[in-house]
């Protein structure tokens, strides 16, 4: 559905099954923060499907309405997103760019450079102890002859990540840089364990593990907001905070990320994969949000907090078995993770 700012006129787009059928909603306009009426009770907006809520309603609220509440919580948000961050395009534009067999090093430069800060993560991260490359790497374009396009965008896609995923996170009790180095620490694994598993996947285990939070930003004023009732349903029920936040908010950070993906035309393979890596069962066998599930509930165990509480997810019964791994091999696995998240941070002072 196409929409249309009527103060700015500033237009945006929203998933026709992102809103909630049979209702008048109100949106904030992201740009001038002029009022959106969205009048969804016309005949030619009846029968798409409402979203359901995953969990019960945070409240007394009859299951209905908190399915429609979680709708437009979760459309007012997309659409306040609707538009990638100015680091993000710069991404975007390189892989279109290296996708083209005949992409010149001198045109990836060019378009990496219009982007000062970018370009700097870049040539910090090229030339960290990972790399081998210490204070070798001088300009973008030199980064490119060495590394190559494929290690190149991994570069880009991490600079381009690094300040957009380091913000502190009130809501989530995650400091200032904390929330990145688990991205990269999640990337770099799930990529180290799809490798052994189907080398394929290779490129997009390591996009999805770096944006498989990116909702926990979207979502952190409201989780500040209902902290207390969070708290309450995890500490009385035993709840892991992905289920507390389906259960008061209508759906989870890993639903509104993949949600994201799916707007920003990332490649299915990763949305599905991060919409499923809390709980990998109901992903119909995918392997990349098994991989994604286990690297991450594990990073969060033993190297970065990635939840509000301070407590891992839950590694999900069946997932090594289904990825027939070890633990203690994962483990090694991690210990090599953690020292190459080590080498890229240190660069740059995470």
């Amino acid at each position: 559905m196409k929409i249309q700012c009527p103060h700015c006129q500033k237009r945006y787009r929203i998933k026709d099954e992102k809103l909630p059928v049979g209702k008048s909603i109100q949106i904030p306009c992201p740009s001038c923060k002029g009022t959106i009426v969205l009048d969804l009770t016309r005949p030619d907006r009846q029968g798409r499907q409402t979203i359901p809520a995953p969990g019960g309603p945070a409240t007394d609220m009859p299951a209905a309405a908190a399915a429609d509440e979680a709708g437009r919580l979760e459309s007012e948000l997309l659409l306040q997103w609707e538009e990638l961050p100015p680091m993000l395009e710069v991404l975007v534009k390189i892989r279109q760019i290296l996708q083209n067999p005949d992409a010149s090093l001198k045109k990836v430069a060019q378009v990496v450079e219009t982007d000062p800060g970018i370009a700097a993560r870049i040539l910090k991260i090229a030339n960290s102890a990972f790399y081998g490359l210490s204070g070798n790497v001088s300009s973008v374009q030199h980064a490119a002859v060495v590394l190559g396009f494929q290690t190149l965008e991994d570069v880009v896609t991490m600079a381009s990540t690094s300040d957009f995923l380091g913000k502190k996170l009130d809501g989530y009790g995650i400091g200032a840089g904390d929330l990145w180095r688990h991205a990269l620490t999640v990337a770099i694994g799930t990529r180290k364990l799809v490798l052994s598993k189907d080398p394929k996947l290779e490129n997009d285990a390591f996009s999805a593990g770096l944006f498989h939070d990116l909702g926990k930003i979207m979502l952190d004023p409201f989780i500040r907001e209902n902290q207390v009732e969070l708290q309450r349903r995890i500490e009385e029920g035993g709840r892991p905070w992905v289920t507390a936040e389906r259960e008061v908010l209508g759906f989870d950070h890993a639903h509104l990320t993949a949600s994201l993906c799916e707007n920003w035309n990332f490649p299915p393979a990763q949305s599905q994969a991060i919409r499923y890596h809390h709980y990998p069962a109901r992903s119909q066998a995918n392997l990349l949000s098994y991989a994604l599930h286990v690297v991450d509930a594990l990073s969060a165990m033993h190297i970065s907090p990635a939840e509000g509480t301070g407590a891992a997810p839950p590694l999900e019964e069946g997932a090594l078995d289904f990825l027939g791994i070890e633990l203690a091999g994962l483990t090694e696995m991690m210990e090599e993770v953690a020292v190459s998240v080590d080498q890229i941070t240190g660069e740059m002072g995470a």
